[in-house]
């Protein structure tokens, strides 16, 4: 009873200090430490390592998810879809709170998504059905409203497979949660900075303002952003090629 009762005490507290995504990736944290600690094993064998290594692939994800979502922004411009204008007010503080908050949702999605849960079904059924199981699973825990059209729909459902299938990648590659959870952010807090819907979600954190020059929802993705384009399907497709079929230089896991 007094353990009961100290960790309704502990959540309590947390639910004052925390946000909401902070407080998701520490549940889905403590479960994950359940079930390996049945296992006798760590988060580490799960790919929770803070190390140097893990620092390092963190940020080539960054930089990988940026060099994505500013690749499909800058395609989608040129073909005319829009064009960016400042924000009326820009704080850095408010950018890096939001980031913040988007790590918290990034940390808890991967740790769901690419966490112990897939690496249990990776064993079990081989690395492909679970990618694309799981792959599937993500899409369906990412609702569009229905104001998307069918067309809407089906090329943001295909963009949310194939970045589960990358992101599902990227574990595999590195043996590290680090890359997904950079790749991820860098994808998600760019799209968010330049002013775009991150999966139907809006906030005014940003730096710019797209206004859109054409109605073609394929093309810009409507009101669901830039993972609901057109566009975003060959970039992503080429990312999940790159990996699938080559070894990415130092993103390998150990031997």
């Amino acid at each position: 009873v007094g353990c009961a009762a100290g960790l309704i005490f502990l959540a309590r507290r947390a639910r004052v200090h925390l946000s909401e995504p902070w407080l998701a990736f520490a549940a889905a944290l403590c479960a994950s430490w359940i079930c390996v600690r049945l296992e006798r094993r760590s988060l580490a064998s799960i790919g929770f390592q803070l190390d140097l290594r893990a620092a390092r692939q963190f940020g080539a994800g960054i930089v990988l998810g940026l060099v994505l979502m500013l690749a499909t922004a800058l395609l989608v411009w040129l073909l005319g879809g829009f064009h960016l204008t400042p924000a009326a007010t820009v704080r850095a503080g408010d950018i890096l709170r939001a980031g913040l908050l988007m790590l918290g949702a990034v940390l808890f999605e991967e740790t769901l998504f690419r966490g112990y849960a897939f690496q249990r079904t990776v064993l079990g059924l081989g690395p492909r059905r679970a990618l694309l199981l799981f792959a599937a699973l993500f899409v369906l825990a990412h609702p569009m409203g229905p104001e998307m059209s069918a067309a809407l729909q089906a090329y943001a459902s295909l963009n949310i497979f194939l970045a589960a299938v990358l992101l599902g990648l990227c574990y595999l590659r590195s043996g590290s949660l680090a890359l997904p959870v950079g790749l991820h952010l860098g994808w998600n807090w760019s799209m968010e900075t330049l002013g775009f819907a991150v999966s139907g979600n809006h906030t005014a954190d940003s730096i710019w303002v797209p206004v859109f020059d054409k109605g073609t929802d394929w093309l810009t993705g409507g009101p669901f952003g830039l993972e609901a384009s057109a566009v975003s399907l060959p970039v992503l497709g080429a990312a999940v090629a790159w990996f699938a079929l080559g070894r990415p230089a130092g993103l390998q896991s150990r031997p």
